[in-house]
């Protein structure tokens, strides 16, 4: 058919918008029916969609092209990224009626006339000229019975109604009209423009010289004989193949009324993303007269008639489901303007182990619970004393022993997690991590830490000793998972993840015991006081804590994932292998060290023995401090380095 059709918005609102209405209502609103300004989003990778939500209430609401490397258009068409944030906003104005009676008689022509009124009057002044995302504006009517949490509501998108627009010739691919050139200089150019002129805009073509304008540079010589090489540029959110989305029908009849001559209209309709491939470019013939006063567009409803829509909130309105909807709010603001594209579905689905539930344990927890992950388990023998809960921030007075036992910590720690958050999945084990140099170690202890830390996905080691570090280490490494240490001085603290197969053919880089050249013995015995609690400047175990999960969260963002180089980085910044930090002189260092061949945990000979021979060479391991040396070859470097100590002493006595 040659007449232009277009696509047109579907609502979408979170159920955060119903709940800041109903406040607003409440609190604010109360019996007046008051026109309420708002805020939605559009373009998208998932539909032609308006999105309102729990932000469409804040008093100013910026654009998120732009904002970051990450969010241009160059790099969104380039790299032909599926994302989930709607890049652009639009204003939108919501009357709340008191009554159902009162949102029925509202007279829905007259009501949408008005509406479209108001973008008539600023394409007729002018300044939607200046401020081009006038021409996208929303209404919504509803009506909130806040006792069952029903709301009924209805969108309109108001549209001009009295112009046609005729194909010239059928539409054609953008890379069939342009050349990939012309295309970068596009692409490239569109980040120079001010926001206001980053959705509806003008491509002029001009050889080398060949770039974006704003609207007003187009409109300013509309009239021209040049037209030939301009194409007036539209931000599609359709995603219907060779059909436009709604923006483009004012758009149009904004150049219909300021145009002199007839002639026709070049028109890019470009999507970026993954649907970049299927932009294209019209021809037009704009036909009929601009009316400024005959307007269309109220949304269909489920059924596809023109009606207002449904929706009960009152099982989200549930105290734990309202919270699920709302912890994770500071998370998705993120994705706004500051890191769209972080994956929090990645995030969320991430299973943790942590082995201790002291001051790093309890800290690590509650970092991880603000990052969105909501599966943590904790592995710990020891019991809550009365010295814990003023550092340990899981714990309080009623864990400790009132009379009847203190509680173990693993267990109340996984309790503390659910009373802050009912829909977290915490657990506790009660389990004694063998250890190298102890024989008394428990076989079956390691059977389990073993498959504890095969069905989860990263296992964070923060227990108070070098040799309780040991066994998980192997672990870890011989089923390849993700495993961040976390160690603390008095003033200092230092924080890993160990190496794994590195990308691009690079080294790999070490564990926590690569740069050791003895193995680790029974630090248990003989003990002061000061010696069996963790001694540190309270602020170190929190700062300690919350590097080691922001690490984490980095690799996860990464493509690669824990395989990352130190010098690559994610869409939050550098991922180090380690940071050292020194509180008494508030700085700190990020080295990287690679894999050792002779390493007590991670080396090939190591692994190798674990898998073949595990009971027999963990019973070596726990009853000999020195088989782990003999094994990896440090023994031999142990005997060189005193050689050569010694005829470095022989060489001095004959001089």
């Amino acid at each position: 058919e040659s007449n232009l059709k277009f696509m047109q918005f579907i609502s979408i609102i979170d159920p955060t918008f119903w709940h800041k209405l109903s406040q607003v209502k409440l609190e604010i609103d109360k019996l007046q029916e008051n026109e309420r300004e708002i805020f939605g989003f559009y373009i998208n990778s998932d539909a032609m969609c308006m999105l309102v939500d729990y932000s469409s209430f804040n008093t100013q609401n910026l654009n998120r092209l732009n904002t970051s490397q990450y969010t241009t258009i160059e790099y969104l068409c380039n790299n032909d990224v599926q994302y989930a944030t709607s890049f652009v906003r639009s204003f939108g104005r919501v009357i709340n009626f008191n009554s159902l009676k009162s949102f029925k008689e509202l007279d829905k022509n007259k009501f949408i006339e008005k509406c479209g009124r108001q973008i008539g009057i600023a394409i007729e002044s002018g300044e939607a000229i200046r401020k081009p995302e006038l021409l996208v504006q929303f209404f919504i009517i509803t009506f909130a019975d806040l006792k069952t949490y029903e709301f009924i509501y209805w969108f309109a998108f108001p549209a001009l109604s009295t112009l046609s627009y005729q194909h010239l010739h059928s539409a054609k691919d953008m890379n069939t009209v342009f050349s990939s050139a012309q295309i970068q200089k596009l692409l490239r150019s569109h980040r120079n423009l001010p926001e206001s002129d980053q959705v509806f805009f003008m491509f002029e073509v001009d050889g080398e010289n060949s770039s974006c304008k704003s609207l007003e540079y187009y409109i300013n010589r509309i009239n021209s004989d040049n037209t030939g090489r301009f194409y007036l540029c539209m931000l599609d959110p359709s995603y219907e193949i060779r059909c436009p989305g709604w923006p483009l029908r004012n758009l149009l009849a904004l150049i219909a009324y300021h145009r002199k001559s007839n002639e026709p209209v070049n028109v890019i309709c470009l999507r970026i993303g993954s649907k970049f491939k299927t932009s294209f470019v019209l021809k037009l013939q704009i036909e009929g007269e601009y009316d400024g006063f005959k307007w269309i567009g109220w949304e269909r409803n489920t059924r596809n008639k023109y009606g207002p829509k449904k929706v009960n909130l009152k099982n989200s309105i549930d105290p734990i489901r309202l919270a699920e909807s709302s912890v994770d709010l500071n998370l998705k603001l993120m994705k706004w303007r500051l890191a769209p594209e972080l994956d929090l579905l990645k995030i969320n689905s991430q299973k943790c182990l942590l082995l201790g539930a002291g001051t790093l344990g309890c800290s690590v927890a509650r970092c991880l619970m603000a990052w969105g992950i909501r599966h943590i388990t904790f592995v710990d023998n020891g019991r809550v004393s009365f010295s814990n809960p003023v550092r340990q921030s899981l714990y309080n007075y009623d864990n400790c022993d009132l009379g009847q036992g203190a509680q173990f910590k693993a267990f109340a720690a996984a309790e503390a997690l659910k009373k802050i958050f009912p829909s977290m999945k915490s657990s506790g084990i009660i389990l004694e991590i063998p250890m190298p140099g102890h024989p008394t170690a428990n076989f079956e202890h390691a059977l389990k830490l073993h498959d504890l830390i095969e069905c989860h996905d990263c296992v964070f080691l923060l227990t108070d000793s070098r040799e309780s570090r040991w066994l998980p280490t192997v672990i870890a490494s011989v089923l390849d998972k993700v495993a961040i240490t976390a160690a603390l001085g008095f003033d200092t603290y230092m924080v890993m993840r160990h190496g794994r197969q590195s990308n691009k053919n690079s080294s790999k880089l070490g564990c926590y015991f690569c740069n050791d050249v003895t193995a680790p013995g029974n630090s248990m015995l003989d003990r002061t006081l000061d010696q069996q609690c963790t001694v540190t400047r309270p602020g170190v175990s929190y700062i300690a804590s919350s590097l080691a999960v922001e690490i984490y969260i980095s690799l996860l963002q990464h493509n690669v994932g824990a395989s990352a180089n130190p010098d690559e980085e994610s869409v939050l910044g550098i991922i180090p292998h380690s940071v050292r930090g020194f509180l008494s002189h508030y700085n700190q260092i990020t080295p990287a060290t690679t894999a050792s061949g002779h390493c007590i945990a991670c080396s090939d000979l190591v692994k190798e023995e674990y898998v073949k021979n595990r009971n027999d060479f963990l019973k070596k391991v726990f009853e000999s401090n020195t088989y782990l040396e003999d094994l990896t070859g440090l023994t031999e470097i142990h005997k060189l380095a005193e050689s050569i100590e010694i005829v470095e002493l022989s060489d001095e006595e004959e001089s």
